[in-house]
C-alpha cells in the first residue's frame, strides 16, 4: 500500500480515523460520546450549553468544559483562566482509596458505532512491555465492550485491542490523569478493510511500515481542548502532521479546534515523545510518550502534566 493515496485536506481521511465513505459515523476517532445534534439536546445537562461538534459546551466556555466527569480538575480560581490556569503549576489529583485509580473504557466499532467489534479481546499492558508479553490482570470485556479495572497510581499502561479483521490498535492511559476518577473513555476502532477502502480513495501516501498517532488534547478540566499546538522531535521528513477541523483532519491547520485532536501519519517506528503547547500564549501544556508501531493506530491522551515548561 506504500504510495497509495491517503487523504487531502477536506477529503474523507484515509488512515482509519473516520468510517468508510458514505458512513454517517464521522467521529470514529472520538473517545467521548456524541451528546447532541442541536443545542436543544443540551437542555438537561445542568448548565447553559450549546451543541458544538456533537458535544454540549458551556456557553462562554470557549470549547473547554463539558460540565461532566470526575473531580480534581485544576482550572483557574480567583480570576485565573478556568481552562488553562493550571499550566506551570499542575498537580495531579489524589488517587482513590488504597492509592488506586479506577478506569472505565468502552470499545466500539467506528462504523456502526455503539456496537463492540466481534471477537473483541483487550489486554492491559505495562508501558514498557512493548509486545505485551506479560499482561496485567484484566477481566474480559462485557457484551457491550466495557472494560473496567483499577491500577496503582504509579503504574503506566496501555490497552492492546484486537478483534476480527481489526486494525491493530493501542489506547494509552493518561499519565497521570487530569481529574479523579478519570472520565469514561470510548475507543472507536476500525476494521482493516475499512482502512484499505479509505486509503484507496485518498490523496496522500500512506506507508504501512510506519505508525499513526491520534493525540487527544485536554485542558485543566480534562475536557477536549481547542487552540493546542503539537510537536515531536521523533518525526522525520516523511511524517505528515494533521489537526482535525470540524469532523475531518486538515493537513495545513496549525492547532486543534474543539475536537481537540491531531497527530502524525507515517511516524517512524519506536518510542515517540509528543508535546502540547497553548498556541495563543506558547505555554507548555504537557507531554506524552507512546510507541509508534508499523501499520497500527495509537490513541494517546495529552494534557497538563507535572513540570511542563
Amino acid at each position: 500500500m506504500v504510495g497509495r493515496p491517503l487523504t487531502s485536506s477536506g477529503a474523507i481521511v484515509g488512515f482509519a480515523l473516520l468510517g468508510v465513505v458514505g458512513s454517517s459515523c464521522s467521529l470514529a476517532f472520538d473517545l467521548g460520546r456524541e451528546q447532541c445534534e442541536s443545542s436543544a439536546d443540551c437542555a438537561e445537562v445542568g448548565f447553559a450549553a450549546t451543541c458544538q461538534n456533537k458535544v454540549c459546551v458551556a456557553v462562554g466556555d470557549g470549547g473547554g468544559g463539558q460540565g461532566q466527569g470526575g473531580q480534581g480538575g485544576q482550572g483557574g480560581q480567583g480570576g485565573e483562566d478556568p481552562l488553562w490556569g493550571c499550566l506551570g503549576d499542575f498537580q495531579p489529583p489524589a488517587p482513590g482509596p488504597g492509592g488506586k485509580i479506577a478506569y472505565h473504557y468502552r470499545i466500539e466499532l467506528a462504523v456502526n458505532a455503539g456496537q463492540p467489534p466481534p471477537g473483541l479481546t483487550v489486554k492491559l499492558c505495562g508501558l514498557l512491555d512493548f509486545n505485551c508479553d506479560s499482561p496485567l490482570p484484566l477481566d474480559d470485556p462485557d457484551a457491550d465492550g466495557n472494560v473496567m479495572f483499577e491500577l496503582d497510581a504509579d503504574v503506566e499502561a496501555y490497552l492492546d485491542i484486537a478483534a476480527t479483521d481489526l486494525k491493530p490498535t493501542r489506547a494509552y492511559l493518561p499519565s497521570p490523569p487530569v481529574v479523579m476518577p478519570p472520565k469514561e473513555k470510548v475507543i472507536r476502532v476500525v476494521r482493516e478493510m475499512e482502512f484499505a477502502n479509505i486509503v484507496a480513495t485518498s490523496g496522500k501516501s500512506y506507508d504501512p511500515t510506519r505508525g499513526t498517532v491520534i493525540l487527544l488534547t485536554v485542558d485543566c478540566n480534562d475536557d477536549r481542548a481547542a487552540g493546542v499546538r503539537l510537536e515531536t522531535d521523533d518525526k522525520d521528513v516523511d511524517s505528515i502532521p494533521y489537526y482535525f477541523k470540524g469532523q475531518l483532519p486538515n493537513f495545513t491547520a496549525t492547532e486543534t479546534d474543539l475536537q481537540g485532536a491531531g497527530g502524525w501519519v507515517n511516524l517512524p517506528v519506536g518510542l515517540v515523545n509528543a508535546r502540547a503547547f497553548h498556541a495563543a500564549t506558547g505555554k507548555a501544556i504537557g507531554s506524552a510518550s507512546f510507541e509508534s508501531r508499523a501499520n497500527a493506530l495509537a490513541y494517546v491522551p495529552i494534557g497538563p502534566t507535572v513540570g511542563a515548561q
